[in-house]
C-alpha cells in the first residue's frame, strides 16, 4: 500500500524533531506549502535525489535550482551523521551541516545564531 502524502510537512517534522528535543529550523511560508517528508528524516521543498551529506553537491548546483528549504538527518557509517539546513531563497544560500548523532556520540544540537 504506498504511503500517505501529508498535507502539513512544517507540523510533521517539527513533530519528529521534537521527539529528539530539537526545534525544527526556519522554514519560508512561501516554501511550506511544498515542503513534504521525502525521506526518513528528509523534508524538502524539492525533490531529493542526492543525500543530502554530500554537500558539495548542493553547494555547486545553486545557480541551476529554484528556491528551495532542505531540513534532514543523514550521513553514513556508524559516527558519521548530521543535520542538515539547506536554505537557496533569493539571493541567499545558506548551507549548514552540524554533526549530530551517530554510535559513539552523544546527540548534541549546537544552536546557530546570527
Amino acid at each position: 500500500m504506498p504511503r500517505r502524502e501529508s498535507p502539513n510537512g512544517v507540523a510533521d517534522a517539527t513533530a519528529l524533531f521534537r521527539t529528539e528535543g530539537l526545534e525544527l529550523p526556519f522554514v519560508p511560508p512561501e516554501l511550506a506549502r511544498r515542503f513534504r517528508q521525502r525521506d526518513r528524516w528528509c523534508f524538502a521543498s524539492r525533490q531529493v535525489r542526492v543525500s543530502p551529506y554530500k554537500f558539495e553537491h548542493y553547494v555547486d548546483e545553486t545557480d541551476a535550482v529554484s528556491d528551495y528549504v532542505l531540513i534532514a538527518h543523514a550521513g553514513h557509517g556508524v559516527n558519521s551523521y548530521a543535520i542538515h539546513y539547506y536554505l537557496v531563497h533569493g539571493l541567499l544560500r545558506l548551507f549548514l551541516q552540524i554533526h549530530w548523532g551517530g554510535v559513539y556520540q552523544d546527540r548534541l544540537f549546537v544552536e546557530v545564531s546570527g
